[in-house]
């Protein structure tokens, strides 16, 4: 009996040495390495983050800020050099914030747009930490957390497999999308913005995103109290810290509304602070290149806006560090009116004025007839004339939605066009509502509103064909509620349409 177990851990012993051997060879010989792959420009990104001088932005998460920014805008509307450093959210939350750590400096900002599933099963990272760290060796210094090791060693099977098949096979690899060229000179990935609009639309396909919540355990609160000592930490270094909540594919979002509810309540909870909510960042599904977060073109162009916006919310908010910078502090505002539209708009014969008010340093602009000149036989159904404000209630001027269904309808003569629609909004009194705009009969997007004294701002982009073209504004009953009471009111302060 001794004799067979002294065999027995003599065989393990062996099987374990041989595991680790190849798993050496494997992260420490450089004829495994792919040089060219996509996670080897952490190589160029970690140059980059080092080279560039503070004051600074550094993004932070997975690839829904790799495939969603335009860092050269941001710097350019901003005034701070800006340092993507995003790749992949299996990568692991915690591992892309202890390992920043070293390159934040003083009245750096530091923005971190985790994706969703980051609060569930990818905080401690999954497959992609071990490639990442195989490509990036030096990483292993901030593989600090248990969970990170049990997590490397579960996945290592994978890698090893690949990496000898890898080897056998000396077939040269194809180009494209996922490769270290991918990327420009600020971390973001422009390879895929010169694919052409129909094949962005064919990639545009959903992800089975509730295969990968049912594969995860449940709501992981050491998520929560990371990104509240990172926040900490932060503050510590004097810098700034900016949390959001990652651009999401509409149809996903609806599917997973639970496990994304969750992730909002929990960090309203907690410490951390934020501004925006996850509804602001939820896209119609055209805006998407090929998974639920990567943006294509147009999708990047309107969330590096939003972006824009919500730092210099951000900053605003903070004229201290404005003033060590000597920045000029101008008010943010939120402009509707462009030079598109006159101080009269006609339809037909009638001219109507543009009621336009201020609310604090915001302006807002409410059109009669929510249309252009270049629009003709439109119409507006379920939505009153502005009234207000209303000091007593803490309400400015506002339009009401008084209809389960209102709606806007307006017609193109001579051929289609890009069409900007303005809103800010929130319900009369509900605590919870939900509201559904539809154009020519298709799902834009859905609101969940979480917050009765909120104002939620959005801008949606749509093409309007030529000839009759309708918005709906569905304003459905939740938790059993019966339609259309007062309660179910939908307050707008800013509404309208815009040609672009």
């Amino acid at each position: 009996m001794r004799r067979l177990i002294i065999k027995f851990i003599f065989l393990i012993s062996l099987v374990a040495s041989t595991y680790i051997s190849i798993l050496y060879s494997i992260f420490f010989h450089t004829e495994y390495l792919d040089h060219t792959d996509y996670m080897s420009s952490i190589h160029d990104k970690i140059k980059l983050v080092k080279s560039t001088l503070s004051p600074k932005i550094i993004f932070i998460g997975g690839s829904n800020l790799a495939f969603g920014l335009n860092s050269a805008e941001i710097q350019k509307q901003l005034g701070f050099p800006v340092v993507n450093l995003a790749l992949h959210a299996n990568i692991g939350l915690q591992y892309m914030m202890d390992s920043v750590k070293p390159y934040i400096s003083r009245n750096d900002i530091i923005v971190v747009i985790p994706e969703y599933e980051q609060f569930y099963g990818t905080y401690y990272g999954q497959s992609e930490l071990l490639k990442y760290l195989h490509t990036y060796p030096v990483g292993w210094r901030y593989v600090n957390w248990p969970q990170q090791y049990l997590n490397i060693l579960k996945y290592s099977n994978l890698l090893i497999r690949k990496m000898l098949f890898s080897k056998i096979d000396n077939t040269p690899k194809a180009g494209g999308i996922y490769t270290r060229k991918a990327f420009n000179s600020y971390g973001d990935v422009t390879s895929h913005l010169s694919e052409s609009e129909t094949d962005q639309i064919i990639k545009s396909k959903s992800v089975n995103r509730t295969r990968i919540f049912k594969n995860c355990p449940g709501f992981n609160d050491n998520a929560i109290l990371g990104l509240e000592a990172f926040q900490s930490y932060v503050n510590s270094r004097d810098a700034k810290f900016v949390f959001l909540f990652p651009v999401r594919k509409d149809s996903a979002y609806q599917q997973l509304y639970a496990q994304h509810l969750t992730v909002y309540l929990k960090i309203k909870e907690s410490d951390i602070e934020f501004y925006s909510n996850p509804s602001d960042w939820i896209f119609p599904d055209s805006y998407f290149f090929d998974s639920d977060y990567h943006l294509n073109a147009f999708g990047r162009q309107v969330r590096t806006e939003k972006v824009i916006k919500e730092l210099r919310k951000y900053l605003k908010d903070d004229p201290v560090f404005y003033r060590k910078h000597g920045i000029s502090r101008q008010p943010f505002e939120f402009t509707i009116l462009t030079s598109l539209f006159p101080n009269l708009l006609r339809c037909g014969n009638e001219s109507k004025k543009i009621h336009s008010i201020g609310v604090k340093e915001q302006s807002y602009y409410f059109y009669a007839n929510l249309i252009s000149t270049k629009f003709t036989n439109a119409g507006i159904e379920g939505i009153r004339d502005p009234e207000g404000p209303y000091p007593q209630w803490n309400l400015p001027k506002v339009r009401w939605i008084d209809k389960s269904c209102a709606k806007i309808n307006f017609k193109i003569e001579d051929r289609s066009r890009v069409i900007k629609l303005t809103m800010s909004f929130r319900p009369q009194v509900r605590s919870s509502a939900k509201m559904l705009i539809l154009f020519n009969k298709k799902a834009l997007k859905t609101y969940h509103l979480t917050d009765a004294e909120n104002w939620y701002t959005d801008i949606l982009y749509f093409i309007a064909q030529k000839g009759l073209n309708t918005i709906e504004f569905l304003n459905e009953p939740i938790l059993g509620e019966t339609s259309p009471p007062s309660s179910l009111f939908m307050l707008f302060k800013a509404l309208s349409l815009e040609e672009i």
